[in-house]
């Protein structure tokens, strides 16, 4: 039994020895550094690791950097839309002053050459109901304004002071229903009364039975009254009809004004009696 185990013995150690030699001529700086081929396994796997987690580091890097270029280009978009809306409102408030002023420059134009003294007055209140046509302008007794005074543009006339207050007036256009103005035919010299109409247009009415008007004639002011001197324009004959029976012709009249964009008027100053 002790031979038996001993043989074996025997054995091993050969197969032992046999490995060191073989594992000297694979790797024969093993007996000089013996951890290196330990390390080297190790080395390979910690290298895997290292490899996976540079690599996910690298991709929240970048996803990082992504949210980051997101964020600076919205707030880039936020301040170019900011200076977008600046520079609209610039160039809309600019275009306001130019229209404004050109406005103003045809006002003063007209003044000169008008026979009868005017004072600029701005439109600050219209009646927003349908059954007063009407404005408030800026003008009212403390600078002089009275009632029954005319109102105009340099298109033609507006309408008359109805109403004053210390600083406003209100002025009854031409085109309500309450309006009654003197006038003429200018082609024919026949004579009426331009009256307002629900509508919001105007009418010209009483001219004699046999009259020759006609659709195109200049309708002026006749100066009948105070508020109006003659000769200014009202407006332009849109149609004619004579219905069986009726005395009068029913002539409709379109107002020179644009009553409806009104903003800056001429209040006509009654002259001071000689």
């Amino acid at each position: 039994m002790a031979q038996s185990v001993s043989g074996y013995r025997r054995v091993w150690l050969l197969a032992a020895g046999l490995a060191v030699v073989i594992g000297v001529l694979i790797f024969p700086d093993w007996p000089r550094r013996p951890a290196g081929f330990f390390d080297r396994p190790v080395t390979a796997v910690f290298s895997v690791l290292q490899g996976a987690l540079s690599s996910a580091v690298s991709q929240v890097r970048g996803v990082w950097s992504g949210y980051v270029f997101f964020v600076g280009l919205r707030e880039e978009s936020r301040r170019l839309q900011a200076d977008l809306d600046r520079v609209t409102l610039e160039r809309d408030t600019l275009r306001e002053v130019v229209e404004e002023n050109r406005r103003l420059t045809a006002l003063l134009e007209f003044q000169p050459s008008a026979t009868v003294p005017l004072r600029g007055a701005r439109v600050v209140g219209r009646d927003p109901s349908r059954w007063f046509q009407a404005i408030t302008i800026d003008r009212g007794s403390r600078t002089g304004t009275v009632v029954d005074l005319g109102v105009e543009v340099p298109t033609g006339i507006v309408g008359t002071v109805v109403k004053v207050f210390p600083a406003t007036a209100v002025v009854l256009l031409i085109s309500d229903r309450l309006s009654a103005v003197p006038a003429l035919v200018q082609r024919t010299r026949e004579q009426g009364i331009v009256e307002g109409t629900f509508g919001g247009r105007a009418q010209l009415k009483y001219l004699p039975p046999s009259s020759d008007i006609r659709e195109g004639d200049v309708i002026l002011t006749s100066g009948l009254t105070d508020a109006f001197p003659k000769g200014l324009i009202v407006g332009t004959v849109s149609r004619v009809q004579r219905a069986e029976g009726e005395l009068y012709p029913d002539v409709e009249v379109i107002p020179s004004a644009d009553l409806s964009r009104l903003e800056e008027v001429l209040v006509i100053e009654r002259p001071p009696p000689s």
